[in-house]
C-alpha cells in the first residue's frame, strides 16, 4: 500500500468530473507503515493485521493510525514522529488498543484521534484526543471517554462540526452477542481548552 495525494479536477457545474475529465494529478507519494517497520520501531505489541489504516492531512502534516500504532509525516512523506498508541493513551495492563479513527479539523485546525482499548473479558475504554496545535508532533490532551465492564465498544466512529465532537459505537457483551448502540456527543469547546468531560 502507498500514500498517494491526487489534485482532482470540476467540471464548470461543480461537481467532480468522471471518466470523461482529465486524469487526476499525481501530488505526492509514499510508502505508508507497515505491520513489520511497527514491530522494528516500536515493539512485539503491533504484530496485528488487518491494518485498518486511518489517515487526516493537516497543513503541514499527515497523521497516520494503523492498529496501536500513530504516525506523523510531512506532506512530503518524510516520517517525523512514530508512537505506540498503548502509551500514547493511558492503556492499563492487560489491555489493547486498536481501532483508531483519525481526522483533521480545519476550522480549528486540530487532529482527532479515537479508538478503544480492551482485555480478554471484554472490558473496554473508549479514548479521545485532541491535538494541542496544528502541529501534530508538539503534544495531545488524551481523555478516557466511558471505562465499561463485560461490553466491548468496538470500532468508536469520529465525527464533528463546529460545536461538538461525536463517538459513536456498537456494544458487545461477554459472548460476543450485539447489545446496543451508544453515541456520545462532546463539548468541542471544552475538548480544545483541555477541560475535563463532564
Amino acid at each position: 500500500m502507498r500514500v498517494v495525494a491526487v489534485a482532482g479536477s470540476r467540471s464548470r457545474s461543480g461537481v467532480e468530473s468522471g471518466s470523461n475529465g482529465p486524469p487526476p494529478e499525481l501530488l505526492a507519494s509514499f510508502p505508508p507503515t507497515s505491520r513489520v517497520s511497527d514491530v522494528a520501531a516500536i515493539g512485539t505489541d503491533q504484530n496485528y493485521e488487518p491494518p485498518d489504516t486511518q489517515v487526516a492531512v493537516g497543513a503541514s502534516d499527515i497523521v497516520e493510525a494503523v492498529n496501536d500504532a500513530l504516525l506523523v509525516w510531512s506532506r512530503a512523506g518524510a516520517e517525523l514522529s512514530h508512537a505506540d498508541l498503548n502509551t500514547f493513551f493511558p492503556v492499563p495492563g492487560g489491555y489493547s488498543f486498536t481501532d483508531p479513527r483519525v481526522a483533521y479539523d480545519p476550522s480549528t485546525a486540530r487532529f482527532l484521534l479515537s479508538g478503544f482499548a480492551s482485555d480478554s473479558t471484554n472490558d473496554s475504554i473508549v479514548y479521545l484526543a485532541v491535538s494541542d496545535t496544528s502541529d501534530p508532533t508538539q503534544g495531545w490532551v488524551t481523555y478516557t471517554v466511558t471505562s465499561e465492564s463485560g461490553t466491548l465498544t468496538d470500532q468508536p466512529k469520529l465525527g464533528f462540526d463546529a460545536d461538538v465532537v461525536v463517538l459513536s459505537w456498537n456494544d458487545y457483551d461477554v459472548s460476543g452477542s450485539f447489545t446496543g448502540e451508544e453515541t456520545w456527543v462532546l463539548q468541542k469547546s471544552d475538548l480544545l481548552a483541555g477541560s475535563a468531560l463532564q
